[in-house]
């Protein structure tokens, strides 16, 4: 798999993110992709996929991509519903195998995000946490795969 073409993956994954995409932004995502957000740590595909859905003036800034990875700088920018700005900085780390995003790696401004959403990251929001043994049985393939790899 080229390079521009896991950078077309994780930016057509992106748009379909934005408010107003009526198309499934997980169709590029691997069901066992691994997702770890700053201040959170693991969370669930589904999750992410559905919290991304609300930036309704997000913007990708940077792109740069080398072998399997492909490194976004991205500018969340939305009204919430009280009417009130979130506006943050992210930078996003994919890794992209066979044509499908298997992790995702999410760094941003925590301080601002528990200034919007008071308590979310302090408390690390449990909900988010994966349980399911499905989730798990997947990331463990994707740790064994990643250990042989590597040897």
């Amino acid at each position: 798999m080229g390079i521009e073409r896991n950078k077309t993956i994780v930016e057509n994954f992106i748009a379909r993110t934005q408010v107003g995409s009526k198309e499934d932004a997980g169709e590029f995502v691997s069901k066992t992709a691994r997702v770890w957000l700053s201040g959170l740590g693991l969370v669930r595909r589904d999750d992410i996929i559905a919290a991304w859905r609300g930036y309704d003036n997000g913007q990708i800034l940077n792109v740069t991509a080398e072998d399997n990875r492909v490194a976004v700088e991205y500018q969340a920018d939305t009204t919430r519903p009280d009417g009130s700005r979130y506006a943050n900085m992210y930078h996003l780390l994919f890794f992209v195998e066979d044509a499908k995003i298997v992790e995702i790696r999410e760094y941003s401004d925590t301080a601002h995000i528990n200034t919007v959403f008071p308590g979310r990251v302090r408390d690390r929001d449990v909900a988010l946490r994966p349980t399911d043994e499905e989730y798990w049985d997947g990331m463990d393939a994707i740790v064994v795969k990643r250990q042989t790899e590597n040897l």
